[in-house]
């Protein structure tokens, strides 16, 4: 299936189907993302990544550890306010605590 591949300014990789599109997934229906790419995007070898599917958009958005470093909320921040505004705890016992206190 052809596909294209393209960076989002946020630093994400984004694949969609795309009949005219200049790459291809494997015979294993891999996605093989070239190598000038993942570099561009600061992506390091074997590095884990967040996979997020839109299938509405024939899409696959690829996220690097650098992009949700820089994107997410840092848990061990406590109640601070963020991005996000104020952390709540919803339905865990002893949610009063932050991510790795003790």
């Amino acid at each position: 299936m052809p596909v294209s591949i393209r960076v989002h300014d946020s630093g994400a990789v984004v694949v969609c189907r795309d009949p005219r599109g200049g790459s291809a997934l494997t015979e294993r229906s891999l996605v093989a993302v070239p190598a000038p790419i993942l570099r561009w995007c600061g992506f390091a070898g074997r590095e884990q990544v967040l996979l997020v599917a839109v299938p509405s958009l024939s899409a696959l958005v690829i996220y690097g550890q650098e992009t949700l470093d820089r994107l997410l909320p840092d848990p061990r921040a406590g109640g601070g306010r963020g991005a996000f505004g104020r952390w709540r705890v919803v339905g865990v016992p002893d949610a009063g605590r932050p991510c790795g206190s003790r």
